[in-house]
């Protein structure tokens, strides 16, 4: 179609073929891994827009307005950095409320196939998340 693959994307298909060819050097295959005669594509850091605290105060008021469920969304995606899909694979197991963790173990994913949508939940690697600042709870 004519359209160029982004920067990120180019970097990430020469990583991969780094790591094929690399395969094929060490059974003999290849004298030398090609890729390594090139270089990465220079990437500029783009900046990252942070909430200012009077708009997350305004986007807690509207949430709690809305409902009960995306209040507690906003509040634990902001205090964990978590995303939606690790919110809402959280169980209720995952809590610890005596220690006041948030263990990150589950992922809940939403795709696309066919015109159609699937829920489905995969597992995220058991990472501790704190949920709360000087002992007090969400």
């Amino acid at each position: 179609d004519g359209s160029k693959l982004a920067p990120r994307t180019v970097n990430a298909i020469r990583r991969l073929l780094k790591m094929v060819f690399k395969y094929a050097v060490g059974d003999g295959l290849l004298m030398k891994n090609p890729v390594e005669l090139t270089k990465p594509i220079r990437i500029e850091p783009t900046p990252i827009n942070v909430f200012k605290v009077a708009e997350y105060q305004k986007l807690l008021e509207v949430a709690k307005a809305e409902s009960c469920r995306d209040y507690l969304v906003v509040r634990i995606a902001f205090a964990t950095g978590m995303r939606i899909g690790e919110i809402f694979g959280l169980e209720y197991s995952a809590i610890d409320f005596e220690k006041n963790l948030i263990y990150r173990n589950r992922r809940h994913n939403r795709f696309e196939e066919d015109g159609k949508w699937f829920d489905s939940a995969d597992y995220a690697g058991g990472v501790i998340v704190l949920y709360s600042g000087g002992g007090r709870p969400l």
